[in-house]
């Protein structure tokens, strides 16, 4: 890593949520917080602009994430353009160009932790789109932050019967942030789904 990477760090928010936040390294540190005055030499953290905080943080080097080890860039012709067709076009345009510059997509760029996916044109695969779309899963987990509270209190909720409303609520959100969902909720709804395949 080097200064002016971006980077993925996690912090700790209220209600024990962990959020994954992007930013650049602007400068390295010494094990004691201290500001390296000459050459940098085996730095212990950096501190990172954060892109959507309201400062920086100071973070070990151990837990911070270069962004390209957070995504999946495929950049096969045949993958990226896959199921183009069933929109009446031959090619996905680059989602970053707009509907006007007709430029087609060169890759198809898949956020690990989520799987949300953007097709850009190379000049527009960068670093920061790249971290626009790992921002999107802190933005979904900030919007769905009583559900998922709930969930964790009562995962139950989300196998209730197939006639009741709540509990299909739960299951068609499960079904849209399937990243979401705490991990004791997602086991049952896992387990629910193939009882009722199975029928």
């Amino acid at each position: 890593m080097k200064v002016g990477d971006m980077v993925r760090v996690v912090l700790e928010v209220d209600d024990g949520f962990k959020e994954h936040h992007y930013g650049r390294i602007r400068q390295f540190r010494k094990a004691d917080g201290q500001n390296y005055r000459r050459k940098v030499a085996k730095p212990h953290s950096a501190y990172v602009d954060l892109d959507h905080a309201v400062s920086g943080r100071i973070v070990p080097l151990a837990e911070i994430t270069p962004e390209a080890d957070d995504f999946e860039i495929i950049t096969d012709y045949s993958e990226v353009h896959r199921g183009a067709a069933e929109y009446m076009d031959w090619y996905y345009k680059c989602l970053e160009c707009g509907g006007y510059a007709y430029k087609p997509a060169e890759v198809k760029v898949i956020h690990k932790a989520s799987g949300q996916c953007v097709r850009l044109c190379a000049d527009c695969n960068t670093d920061n789109r790249r971290a626009q779309l790992g921002h999107s899963m802190m933005w979904d987990q900030r919007r769905n932050k009583e559900a998922i509270l709930r969930l964790i209190e009562a995962p139950e909720l989300i196998v209730g019967p197939v006639d009741d409303y709540d509990a299909d609520v739960y299951r068609q959100w499960a079904d849209v942030f399937p990243y979401l969902v705490p991990e004791r909720a997602a086991d049952l709804y896992e387990q629910w789904k193939t009882a009722h395949v199975q029928r």
